[in-house]
């Protein structure tokens, strides 16, 4: 067993198929560079807990093995609740750091690892955190990485879906798995009722817009949505047309095509609810000066903010951008999923 050891795994990017590719539609995806990395060290004086500092939540703490037994099965108590809708998920974990620690503890259990004393978990990302961009999922395959690695568990990739599955449903209410596949694989993917086919990298230019961190949870935001697909018989089917058609485009690098497939698809999550005003104003200045935009992600059903948009456009937008009070930042493509490093 190594002393220490370091794993990452990359954000991703939806770029047509959010929310509808629960419902059995395709989406088209990307991992990008950005990264969430996980390192377990040794710290001999923590003889009886296992140390955590996460530090983009700025927690530091240390709990026992047993302590940890006890969060798993309260948050298991509380999202069986959820399914009976007892409960909403923003119930389930009562805060963000929750969710590291359980996915922790469920691999531990889940493959019997004896703990010595004296282990620390340090966990850092890159990617912005509620912005669509696949953090929490980006975490937790981290984290199972280094840990497989750590004890030499010899996890496959069906292992690491089903492990990492059952950790993301506590936050998403459900899991297409998407997330969780391009933090394992990286690269970009036509993703299909959970079958993945591989899709080169876009060629087009296209850069990203931070527009911040949305004030719902993906899962809220996924369950407010569902009262539409419920109610429609074509929606769909709708999102699965412009999800095909962007996915003809993008393998030609028909860059008009693309274009409409982005303001179609914009135009579909504005009517299920998910896409603030504020947005609404920004996407509609962008397509005023012949580009397009989207949110990318869930986005939100409430507030200003809605995480990331894609954005293609050929007029220069940094003062829209800053009027907004937006960021952007160009967008990379990832070919590499979770590793050792």
């Amino acid at each position: 067993m190594r002393e220490n050891i370091t794993a990452i795994a990359p954000a991703k990017l939806i770029l047509s198929g959010e929310h509808s590719v629960l419902y059995g539609a395709p989406a088209l995806a990307m991992a990008v560079n950005r990264v969430a990395e996980t390192t377990l060290l040794w710290q001999p004086e923590q003889q009886h807990s296992i140390a955590f500092y996460l530090l983009n939540l700025d927690y530091t703490a240390s709990l026992t093995v047993q302590k940890l037994h006890d969060l798993k099965q309260r948050i298991q108590n509380k999202y069986e609740q959820f399914l009976k809708g007892e409960c909403t998920i923003r119930e389930v974990l009562q805060r963000s750091f929750e969710l590291l620690q359980y996915a922790f503890i469920y691999i531990v259990d889940r493959f019997d690892i004896t703990l010595p004393p004296g282990l620390a978990i340090r966990s850092h990302s890159n990617i912005p955190m509620g912005c669509g961009m696949g953090s929490s999922a980006a975490t937790i395959v981290s984290v199972m990485c280094a840990l497989s690695a750590l004890w030499e568990l010899d996890m496959q990739v069906d292992h690491y879906l089903q492990c990492a599955r059952a950790a993301e449903n506590l936050q998403h209410g459900h899991s297409s798995g998407l997330d969780l596949y391009l933090a394992i694989h990286g690269g970009c993917v036509r993703f299909d009722e959970e079958k993945a086919a591989s899709r080169t990298m876009p060629v087009a230019s296209m850069f990203l817009v931070n527009t911040g961190e949305a004030k719902t949870s993906t899962g809220e935001s996924v369950s407010y949505a569902a009262r539409y697909f419920n109610n429609s018989k074509t929606l769909t089917a709708d999102f699965a047309a412009v999800t095909e058609a962007f996915d003809s485009a993008l393998q030609t690098n028909d860059q008009i095509r693309i274009k409409e497939c982005i303001r179609a698809n914009h135009r579909l999550l504005a009517h299920i609810g998910v896409v603030p005003q504020k947005a609404q104003k920004f996407i509609a200045a962008i397509e005023k000066l012949g580009g397009a935009a989207k949110v990318c992600g869930a986005g939100a059903s409430r507030g200003e903010s809605a995480g990331v948009m894609l954005v293609m456009v050929d007029a220069d937008i940094s003062s829209l951008v800053k009027k907004h009070d937006y960021e952007m930042f160009p967008l990379k493509g990832n070919e590499s999923g979770m590793q050792i490093v």
